[in-house]
């Protein structure tokens, strides 16, 4: 059921306008990370050379980013989610921004490793959802693929774990718990087992996610060895089981749309800049985690953030979405994390603007009456 809000976010998608503010701002607080997981596009040993962002600590300043949450409350922003090029908890004033966010009223996701500390769970217990990264349930295995140092790490993390869902029983189901697997070749194995393991915990959701292996070895990739057909095969014999359906998945979600478990072309449209909006390290606001540094709409330590949202620059960013020049040029596309929604959203526009036309006079189009025309392939990608 939509709220008004997403009526206004639809209607606007629909007619090229904006009539209100994102439903979800992202911001990456940190680069400081006390992990270096092999599959990290910021830490990982197996980069030939760190990112320049991650050569030295950098943070999100403080007040800039209450000054976001100022006007995410006056624009109807409903979600915070608080991620990192790293760790998200290690961020200097977590607390704080956790406490700032609250009293706004607006609920907060948190992206994190689960290494928090004891002292930070009450913390971590006041926002809404959690998604903890985790690759292996095997501790030999987790310290090659995630910690790097000690294998005591996934001690603490199966600790917090446990906490945060002892805890939900006595909270009415909240924080909302999801584990992200990152899928690669030393761990495919036991994706059955993972399915059983969040089943038997009370996981919310198991988000299943291949390695993209771009800027780190390949041979951790399933593709590298063959091994692509092999997970598909054992998702295939794992869906036939009653277990797949009792646990809430990404793979579950996709096989029951398309029949595919991850491998899906890009979405014809992508509609991410009317519903979230993603503020790098440098402030930098962009539609997506997932779109190259050089689709900025604008900064938060130079401009508002309400002034950033209403501009002509990421209303040419949306419009470069909706028309499909993403997934043409961008290779990031090919990997959407919000496949669903922007096929559902594609289909959900086309149904409105076909019943405003059949109730409309003349021949206009919808980008005619709205002022805006389709952007041009170079409009955006190159500048």
């Amino acid at each position: 059921m939509m709220d008004i809000d997403d009526k206004l976010r639809l209607i606007g998608a629909a007619k090229d306008k904006i009539l209100t503010g994102p439903q979800k701002v992202v911001f990456l607080l940190t680069n400081t990370c006390n992990f270096k997981c092999v599959y990290c596009w910021h830490h990982s040993p197996l980069l030939k050379a760190r990112p320049p962002y991650a050569r030295k600590k950098i943070e999100l300043p403080f007040d800039a980013v209450k000054r976001v949450i100022d006007d995410c409350y006056h624009l109807n922003v409903r979600n915070i989610q608080l991620a990192a090029r790293g760790e998200t908890t290690l961020y200097s004033r977590f607390t704080e921004l956790v406490d700032y966010i609250r009293r706004k009223g607006l609920t907060i996701t948190l992206l994190t490793n689960g290494t928090f500390q004891r002292s930070l769970l009450s913390t971590v217990l006041k926002v809404d959802a959690i998604d903890i990264n985790l690759a292996t349930l095997n501790p030999e295995r987790f310290k090659e693929l995630q910690s790097h140092s000690s294998a005591e790490m996934f001690d603490s993390v199966q600790t917090n774990i446990r906490l945060l869902l002892n805890s939900k029983k006595r909270r009415r189901g909240k924080p909302r718990l999801t584990i992200v697997y990152v899928l690669t070749s030393q761990n495919y194995l036991e994706l059955p087992e993972i399915f059983a393991w969040a089943y038997r915990m009370g996981i919310d959701y198991l988000s299943v996610k291949k390695m993209i292996c771009d800027k780190l070895d390949p041979c951790l990739g399933l593709k590298y060895h063959h091994l692509e057909r092999k997970a598909h095969n054992m998702l295939i014999s794992l869906s036939r089981t009653k277990l797949f359906k009792k646990i809430r998945s990404n793979v579950l979600d996709n096989y029951s749309a398309s029949g595919e478990f991850f491998d899906s072309p890009p979405p014809p449209s992508c509609y991410n800049a009317w519903y979230y909006a993603n503020i790098t390290l440098k402030g930098n606001v962009t539609p997506c985690a997932l779109i190259p540094d050089h689709l900025i709409a604008g900064n938060i330590l130079k401009k508002s953030f309400k002034d950033i949202w209403f501009s002509k620059k990421l209303m040419e960013i949306r419009l470069a979405g909706k028309y499909g020049l993403f997934g043409r040029r961008c290779k990031a596309c090919r990997q959407c994390l919000h496949h669903r929604f922007n096929l559902s959203m594609h289909n959900n526009v086309r149904l409105l603007n076909k019943a405003r036309a059949s109730g409309a006079s003349g021949n206009k189009s919808s980008v005619q009456r709205s002022g805006h025309r389709p952007p041009r392939q170079d409009d955006l990608i190159h500048g």
